[in-house]
């Protein structure tokens, strides 16, 4: 009996210790000082940050804990009538447009009038272009989107037209592009070293060849341009040509150049490059006895010899699939000019 008493003794110590260890971490949780409410609030704003998107800007200031947004940046379009006085820099300077608005006219009109020869005291530019604001305050100038000569005897016109695929070039009203729509040559070059022929005595085969293109002699890691705006439908080794590239340009002409020491960086297959646009440096891979460009012209995939091709006075066009929405801008942007004219003669 006794050795039962003392088991029982034994068994209600344990339960009073675990009862007293249970009650004194309860304890212990509930007389830990407590986050203010302030910081906990702090807390969920700083969460709710961290997926905020990046482009709604958000900021809190420190006195307050509160979400400020930032105002969206604006633009509005500005019209801009300018009587040539002396010289078009010096009168677009006094009437406050920037060296960037002045290159931007140069480039409009370049294909139509020599703006430094041919303006004189008196013409007049009409101009409509985009202004920036941000939080309301007008902060830079953008594009050039419409811009007017007005002559004694003639009058030019051009307009930005950006397409639903995001690219932008200028163009007269009637859809034709300003400038021309490929590089008279690719590349600067100091000579040229073998012209097209159908019969060349092949310096490496020692042999008679053909010879479809021209070789421009040019020192190694001369940059090499694409010739117009296509896409590369081929870029790497071809034989005797070493490392080469193939550009198609729309449904009827390609360009190749060979010998390439190597291609631009990110050039692939099917990319799509600009006008002027870097694809390669020039080398000696392949067959060839010294540094040059090897350059091919093909039209519906028959090979013509680039320098009797003027490619160089081919305008682009607009495109015949945004023909419609370019008429529809043209109409608009000219309204607009015509409607800011009419309103500031009335003011004087």
């Amino acid at each position: 009996k006794s050795l039962r008493y003392i088991g029982i003794i034994i068994m209600i110590l344990i339960f009073g210790v675990v009862v007293s260890y249970i009650s004194k971490k309860h304890m212990q949780k509930h007389l830990q000082p407590q986050p203010p409410r302030s910081q906990v609030q702090s807390q969920k704003i700083q969460k709710t940050l961290a997926i905020t998107p990046a482009t709604i800007p958000t900021t809190i200031p420190a006195a307050t804990h509160s979400n400020t947004f930032i105002k969206p940046i604006t633009k509005s379009v500005q019209f801009q009538s300018i009587v040539i006085q002396h010289s078009l820099v010096s009168t677009a300077e006094k009437a406050g447009l920037t060296n960037t608005m002045i290159k931007q006219l140069q480039t409009m009109f370049a294909g139509q009038i020599n703006l430094s020869k041919n303006l004189h005291p008196g013409d007049r530019f009409n101009i409509l272009y985009h202004e920036y604001f941000v939080n309301g305050i007008k902060n830079h100038p953008g594009h050039i989107i419409a811009a007017e000569i007005v002559e004694k005897n003639k009058d030019y016109r051009v307009i930005r037209f950006t397409n639903p695929k995001h690219q932008s070039h200028y163009y007269l009203p009637n859809g034709h592009a300003t400038s021309a729509a490929y590089l008279k040559v690719p590349l600067n070059y100091k000579r040229i070293s073998s012209g097209f022929t159908y019969r060349r005595f092949d310096p490496v085969l020692h042999e008679f060849r053909s010879h479809l293109g021209i070789d421009y002699a040019a020192p190694v890691g001369t940059p090499v341009k694409a010739l117009g705006n296509g896409h590369v439908v081929f870029a790497g080794w071809m034989h005797g040509y070493g490392n080469a590239i193939i550009i198609r340009y729309g449904n009827i002409y390609k360009t190749l150049y060979g010998h390439l020491e190597k291609f631009s960086q990110n050039l692939r297959h099917s990319k799509y490059v600009k006008k002027g646009e870097v694809v390669g440096y020039v080398g000696e891979t392949g067959w060839a006895t010294g540094p040059h460009l090897h350059f091919e012209i093909y039209k519906n995939n028959v090979p013509i010899n680039p320098k009797l091709v003027h490619l160089s006075h081919v305008s682009a066009s607009v495109p015949f699939e945004y023909r419609t929405q370019f008429e529809a801008k043209a109409h608009q942007l000219f309204s607009e000019m015509t409607a800011f004219e009419n309103a500031q003669a009335k003011k004087k």
